[in-house]
């Protein structure tokens, strides 16, 4: 009997620790997977702060890259709408070049086409001939230059100048722009120049002003000396000029 009951005590605190120790792992267990819970949610949690931030920079990155683009497309559309300016006046005058030009020798042509036989096939029909032809060919270079814009300014203000005072019907004031652009106007340098060390910039312009234009190229020369035959065309076209606004251009030249 007595070994009996020391068995049951036995089976009894085994069954006690037994439960004792469930309750404890269990208590432990609890506990590790509050403290897991906890630390994956201060995980989780810095990770969205960091995502917010890193959201919160790239939004500010994304505004100031689209503010810098549309600062920059304003700055070149204004620097775009400033060249178009600067190209739509530099078209105003070449094709006011290029529209006398082409009138003026249609017209030339025209006037030719009108002669009798005897005298187109006469020597000196053909001359005329000739010249109409030579003045058509030397003049392609100044149309292209003013077709594509690129004449020089100088030039091409100096001829527009010269047509106005044409239409206009002052052909001294034209002839005197001719004489301006083609030989400038002051003489040639002889000698000394200068007297300082230095070359200053006004110096320079002025010079450049004054240079002799028809003399840089030969292509220059033609078409200068053929646009001064036009000139004296428009002037043998106005008989209703009086004589003071009239002057003798020679086609030698």
């Amino acid at each position: 009997l007595e070994h009996k009951k020391k068995k049951n005590i036995m089976d009894a605190l085994k069954k006690v620790i037994s439960s004792k120790r469930e309750e404890l792992c269990g208590r432990r267990w609890v506990r590790q997977s509050e403290v897991l819970s906890a630390r994956k949610r201060k995980i989780e949690e810095e990770k969205k702060e960091d995502i917010i931030e890193e959201d919160e920079k790239k939004e500010e990155e994304t505004k100031k890259k689209v503010t810098k683009f549309v600062k920059k497309n304003h700055d070149d559309s204004e620097k775009l709408s400033k060249s178009s300016e600067k190209i739509e006046e530099m078209n105003e005058e070449n094709i006011l070049i290029r529209d006398w030009i082409k009138e003026l020798l249609k017209k030339w042509e025209t006037k030719l086409d009108e002669r009798e036989e005897s005298i187109k096939n006469s020597a000196i029909g053909k001359v005329e001939s000739r010249t109409l032809d030579q003045c058509r060919e030397h003049l392609k270079p100044l149309l292209k230059l003013c077709k594509k814009n690129a004449l020089d300014i100088g030039m091409r203000n100096g001829l527009a100048t010269i047509i106005q005072h044409a239409n206009d019907g002052n052909f001294i004031k034209a002839h005197d722009h001719y004489i301006l652009i083609a030989i400038g106007n002051a003489a040639w340098p002889i000698g000394v120049t200068s007297v300082g060390i230095h070359t200053r910039k006004a110096r320079e312009q002025v010079e450049q002003k004054n240079v002799a234009h028809v003399m840089n190229n030969e292509m220059q020369r033609k078409f200068l000396t053929s646009f001064k035959r036009l000139l004296r065309f428009a002037q043998d076209l106005r008989p209703d000029l009086p004589p003071s606004q009239k002057v003798n251009i020679g086609t030698s030249s």
